[in-house]
């Protein structure tokens, strides 16, 4: 418990002594600031921020290093009360620290599985339907030289093998977007657009303020499959007709939002869906803040606000935005 107004902390039970990893006597009257909870200033003013809003938080994630350099991950309860005509703050922490690194571990490795079928796919799989469709060629080729050969059927078996060719590759690019390194950002972007047109024959536009070259090719994908995934949500979930991208950067920090004019977004994906929570654990990777939030009464928009190491219009890359 801390006072609203003076930022003291009032009282803490063992359970919270034992996660931020610090005896009574030194946390006795401190201001949160000093706690090492609260050692990013930006949460304490996020919590602040929700409590003057609402009078209450529910389920903040949080991420701190505690008194003894351990890393740690939980999830802030908290309500405005009054004591004693004390404007006062009661918040709960519970330690996830332990469910946070196994649900990463899972997703790690559903991710290298993703890759390697992507890699299979690409590799193998559509190596082998291109030779399928040599032999139909030279098939048709010697079937021409006959009397009466019906080239129709064999021009239609080629027809679908070339259409199976085509879908593989997009499949495989989705699971593993080898071509991120060889021709950026943006265009694998404009490639997630043009298979969104394609398959679900909904309007999706990508806009570029300027042109960024990301040096970090694991930045990139994963800023990619964010974007894949919030597009994707947006025709499955919200039904849009209408989806935008667009990337853009002031000063040292750039932003990747994705609008749509869908339902908004629904409450099942909002904290416990699947697809919001690996959207959330990829922002994390990266250091970026994401937001997913109803756009008005329609709609849906999902923000990426990060701070890349990346170089301008293809310029030599420093450690910052240049």
């Amino acid at each position: 418990m801390a006072d609203r107004q003076t930022g003291r902390l009032i009282d803490a039970n063992p359970s919270f002594l034992d996660l931020i990893a610090c005896p009574p006597a030194t946390v006795k009257d401190a201001q949160l600031t000093d706690l090492p909870i609260f050692n990013t200033p930006a949460d304490l003013d996020r919590l602040t921020g929700l409590l003057d809003h609402g009078g209450r938080v529910r389920d903040m994630d949080i991420d701190f290093v505690n008194a003894q350099g351990e890393m740690r991950t939980g999830v802030i309860n908290a309500e405005s009360v009054d004591i004693w005509e004390r404007r006062c703050v009661l918040f709960a922490v519970d330690d996830r620290t332990e469910t946070k690194r196994l649900e990463l571990e899972v997703i790690d490795i559903s991710e290298r599985e993703r890759r390697q079928l992507g890699q299979y796919l690409h590799d193998d799989l559509c190596s082998h339907l291109l030779g399928i469709e040599v032999m139909q060629t030279v098939m048709r080729k010697k079937l021409a030289k006959l009397a009466g050969a019906d080239l129709a059927a064999i021009d239609k078996s080629r027809d679908l093998v070339q259409d199976a060719i085509r879908k593989t590759n997009r499949i495989s690019r989705g699971l593993c977007p080898i071509n991120i390194a060889e021709q950026g950002l943006e265009l694998t972007l404009t490639e997630l657009c043009r298979d969104i047109e394609e398959i679900y024959g909904v309007g999706c536009r990508l806009r570029y303020d300027e042109e960024i070259f990301l040096k970090d090719h694991l930045m990139a994908t994963h800023i990619y499959y964010i974007a894949r995934e919030a597009a994707y949500n947006a025709v499955k979930h919200g039904k849009a007709r209408n989806i935008s991208l667009s990337l853009t950067r002031t000063g040292d920090t750039a932003q990747l939002i994705i609008r749509d004019d869908g339902q908004g977004l629904p409450k099942s994906l909002k904290r416990t869906g699947m697809g919001i929570r690996i959207m959330n654990y990829r922002a994390r990777r990266i250091g970026a803040m994401l937001d997913a939030r109803r756009d008005g009464d329609a709609g849906c928009v999902v923000s990426l606000t990060f701070t890349p190491h990346v170089a301008k219009n293809g310029g030599p890359a420093d450690d910052a935005i240049v």
